[in-house]
């Protein structure tokens, strides 16, 4: 994914990133009980993900006289936790008239995928120097890819649902593989307090799969 990272709507980008990365996990049933008792299908699971590459460059500064700073961007993989299962609010509550969805995050920071980032930033003076800082590993540019599939059928709104992958949108293959491709550039927000911040993703290339596993009883 190809993406500005998240920023006010009436604000600049500040940053450009890319992510690139492969995941796989196996998805065991895991029903959600509700209040009432009623059991609702759900998957889950946790798998590696094998992170690739990451980039970031820094697109917007104030004024001329300030720093220019490059990146570099040393990946660790690191686990991602999978679902398949009803959609919620985030109060908790139960919405029954929207269809399954998909979801990926990151349930633990410690274990989950990173970048350890080195700045070096070139600043005019007086007088002229070069800094170099490494920063201690975070999972920053990864954590805005799995927000930013998160939203691509709707944003996230404060007090509102929970967003996901909506499985009325998959694709069934010969194999009875689901797929769904995202492959065009989208803007996808988050609203809170009558705020919009947005993530501009500028071109993307994710396919998610889910195969179907058959054991015996």
């Amino acid at each position: 994914m190809h993406f500005h990272y998240g920023h006010f709507r009436d604000e600049p980008a500040t940053y450009e990133h890319t992510a690139k990365g492969t995941w796989s996990a196996t998805l065991k049933h895991d029903p959600f009980t509700l209040i009432n008792g009623l059991e609702i299908d759900g998957y889950t699971g946790e798998g590696n993900l094998s992170y690739q590459s990451a980039t970031t460059e820094q697109i917007f500064y104030e004024d001329d006289e300030s720093c220019r700073n490059t990146f570099t961007e040393e990946v660790i993989s690191g686990t991602v936790t999978g679902g398949v299962g009803p959609a919620f609010s985030q109060q908790g509550n139960y919405i029954p008239y929207k269809p399954t969805q998909m979801s990926l995050g990151i349930n633990d920071g410690d274990s989950g995928p990173k970048e350890i980032e080195t700045l070096t930033a070139e600043c005019p003076g007086p007088p002229p120097r070069t800094e170099i800082i490494t920063l201690p590993a975070q999972g920053k540019i990864m954590i805005a890819v799995l927000d930013a599939l998160m939203l691509m059928d709707g944003p996230f709104i404060a007090g509102g649902d929970v967003p996901g992958m909506s499985m009325d949108n998959w694709v069934k293959l010969p194999d009875g593989t689901l797929e769904r491709r995202f492959d065009t550039a989208k803007t996808v927000s988050i609203v809170s307090s009558g705020v919009t911040a947005d993530i501009n993703v500028l071109s993307q290339n994710n396919i998610l799969q889910l195969k179907p596993i058959f054991t015996p009883k």
